[in-house]
């Protein structure tokens, strides 16, 4: 994600994204059911980017705990992501942030862990409690480039597709296999994310194709190359119901033999977060820009030509804004998606 806090400025979408899960936290703590007494309750963040759009449910998550089952207990608050991740900000948003989930709670921890959220995290059976949203779409490595779009799923690259798509299948085992270790028996992992829909849409479509225009113009003006253009993508596969559900069919058993149950998955659609800007053309396609650019500049930036001074790279990726900020503020109530999403909940078999 964009470092420096420029990724938590432009992430309303993601903000709305989260709040999808939040009924599936109490189910999650109850079945878990922490005693009032013993050693820490660890609960997980996984994917915690520089943390705003944690904080509400993880809050939700502790007020549940304090109320229903452990008042006093102690609770480490552990916060993972990749390793490129902006932990700079992540601790500044743990400590400062005046809706911060410890306020007021001397028996309240927040850790930052240095692994992938793809890997084991924690120690076996210690995990009470996780939450993930906007995350698990995202791939542990780029598997290529991709001709025609910098979103394979909306490219004619049929062989990218199938690679993306085998490394989601991978990468959506190896989350759960590391899962299924760390979690106690009866707790759970609560997800939110992007969502491919039965119908083949998932809502954006319209915008992620302004974005590839802009690419494409940008190629055309001399700004990137043939070369750079193939390896801009978003490494990233948005998976289908039946993309979630393939590992328990019938049931997921890691290595070890421990087992996980999917106890609910549901579809749901969520409005564009900036429709109130739409019929201010400039401050919308600032904002759709803005968001597009907090999640995939690290990405794209990666992608340029290693030649390329620092200078020359900041050109290339502002002026692929810019085309992109024109492209959308030329008909925004076109560009608008309402995303596709799936919220979800998965438990360790006790």
């Amino acid at each position: 994600m964009a470092g420096h806090g420029a990724y938590a400025a432009a992430s309303s979408t993601q903000h709305a994204a989260a709040a999808a899960g939040v009924a599936l936290i109490r189910p999650a703590i109850d079945d878990a059911a922490p005693a009032a007494d013993g050693p820490p309750v660890v609960l997980a963040d996984f994917g915690a980017a520089t943390g705003n759009n944690s904080l509400a449910p993880l809050g939700a998550a502790l007020a549940e705990l304090r109320a229903r089952h452990a008042p006093t207990r102690p609770v480490l608050v552990v916060h993972a992501d990749i390793v490129g991740n902006d932990f700079t900000t992540l601790a500044s948003v743990l400590e400062t942030a005046p809706d911060r989930y410890d306020r007021g709670d001397p028996h309240v921890l927040p850790l930052m862990a240095a692994r992938s959220l793809y890997d084991r995290v924690l120690p076996a059976g210690t995990l009470a409690f996780a939450w993930t949203a906007s995350t698990l779409h995202w791939l542990r490595l780029p598997p290529g480039p991709v001709e025609g779009h910098f979103f394979a799923q909306l490219s004619d690259d049929a062989a990218a597709r199938r690679r993306f798509a085998a490394r989601s299948a991978e990468d959506w085992r190896a989350f759960l296999a590391a899962r299924a270790v760390e979690l106690a028996p009866g707790a759970s992992v609560v997800a939110v994310d992007v969502l491919m829909g039965d119908d083949g849409v998932m809502g954006s479509e319209a915008l992620f194709d302004r974005l590839a225009g802009a690419l494409r113009g940008c190629r055309d003006a001399g700004v990137i190359d043939d070369g750079e253009l193939e390896r801009l993508v978003y490494p990233a596969w948005f998976r289908s119901l039946a993309e979630l559900r393939a590992p328990f069919a019938p049931g997921f058993v890691a290595a070890g033999g421990e087992r996980l149950e999917l106890m609910s998955i549901e579809p749901i659609v969520e409005p564009d977060p900036f429709r109130g800007l739409l019929d201010r053309p400039a401050a919308y396609a600032a904002a759709q820009a803005g968001f597009l650019q907090g999640f995939l500049e690290p990405s794209f930036a990666a992608a340029l030509n290693p030649a390329r001074t620092p200078e020359r790279r900041a050109e290339a990726l502002e002026a692929i804004w810019a085309r992109t900020r024109d492209a959308i503020a030329a008909d925004p109530h076109g560009a608008s998606p309402d995303y596709r999403l799936v919220a979800l909940r998965v438990r360790r078999v006790s």
